[in-house]
């Protein structure tokens, strides 16, 4: 279904976000506080997807259980 989908494609991204901080593709490092910031945001968009996908897998879990 829709969440499933939904499911499917946040992963996705989690792992896509996973993959370019361990090669450090998108993160320019010319001074110590810029790679400090690249992997403090890197970090963040990691968590916010982690967290949608903890939402949505909870969200399917709920509605397993609805009438």
């Amino acid at each position: 279904g829709l969440l499933a989908e939904y499911e499917g494609e946040v992963q996705v991204h989690v792992l896509m976000l996973r993959t370019q901080q361990h090669r450090n593709t998108i993160a320019p490092a010319r001074t110590p506080r810029e790679i400090f910031l690249w992997d403090a945001i890197m970090a963040h968009w990691i968590a916010c997807y982690e967290s949608e996908l903890e939402w949505v897998r909870q969200l399917r879990q709920d509605l397993s259980h609805q009438p």
